[in-house]
């Protein structure tokens, strides 16, 4: 009467990652995209003992998943903090009655999700802080309208001194990604949705 039970495996160390019939592991490449391409993301770090949870608009760029933000506050206080940047795509709901006519907990969600794990660090060179500023408004404001600091200037440096720039180096975090996309559901119930 119920699925199967959840299988754990063990994945990048000491963390536990649910697998499930439907559920696969993204490759590097797939979950790279899935950061790159989302316009929104999640921080999830610890600060002063506490979770913290802020959404973020980030940019994968030199080596980097970053964003930017006021120079105080929580995501300055997580810097050197392990954390978690994440994203997902929410392809649809999906009713229980797709899967079982009677019960209730059959419902999902077809979704891929990809996350960045490592040490929250500060990008303070200028010319990388600077041009990591410019791909993250290439990227979320295409059409223009903004001036980015000239760091020739004192006050093109006083504002690049006072915006945090701040993420996770690539190279240096794990990078993971699952997808479920419904591989175990038969073709007639794929069709429906």
């Amino acid at each position: 009467i119920y699925p199967e039970p959840l299988h754990l495996s063990p994945a990048n160390g000491d963390s536990l990652l649910m697998e499930t019939p439907d559920v696969h592991h993204l490759d590097e490449l797939a979950a790279l995209t899935l950061l790159g391409d989302a316009h929104t993301h999640n921080l999830a770090t610890v600060v002063r003992g506490a979770p913290v949870l802020r959404p973020i608009h980030a940019v994968l760029a030199e080596g980097w998943l970053c964003f930017h933000s006021r120079g105080a506050g929580a995501k300055q206080e997580a810097l050197g903090q392990q954390a978690v940047i994440g994203a997902d795509d929410l392809i649809t709901e999906v009713p229980s009655y797709f899967r079982d006519a009677e019960r209730g907990c059959a419902a999902g969600t077809l979704y891929q999700s990809a996350q960045l794990t490592g040490r929250l660090e500060e990008v303070r060179e200028r010319e990388t802080k600077l041009r990591l500023l410019e791909a993250m408004m290439n990227k979320h404001q295409p059409e223009g309208r903004y001036t980015l600091p000239e760091p020739g200037s004192r006050r093109g440096q006083a504002e690049l001194d006072n915006v945090l720039v701040a993420g996770l180096r690539v190279e240096d975090s794990t990078l993971s990604g699952r997808a479920n996309l419904a591989r175990q559901a038969s073709d007639g119930a794929v069709a429906k949705l």
